[in-house]
């Protein structure tokens, strides 16, 4: 199974448009995983499974809960 990667502006429109030193400043501050360079040193990739783990973590610390499909049905 390959792995699925995303470039920076990919997850700077994935978390709302921010600008790309907003992605930086998410890395730096911890936010967000360190990319990977499996391109070389100036190509900095994402790991989808790994950020999508983090979000995880973020909506379980944060206390909120994650909404499933079934349960967004209105009444």
């Amino acid at each position: 199974m390959s792995k699925t990667f995303l470039r920076k502006r990919q997850l700077a429109q994935r978390y709302g448009d921010v600008t790309l030193r907003s992605i930086e400043r998410a890395v730096e501050a911890g936010r967000i995983p360190a990319p990977e360079y499996p391109c070389g040193e100036h190509t900095p990739l994402w790991d989808l499974e790994k950020l999508e783990a983090n979000e995880r973590a973020a909506v379980i610390r944060s206390g909120r809960q994650i909404a499933h499909d079934e349960d967004a049905v209105a009444s």
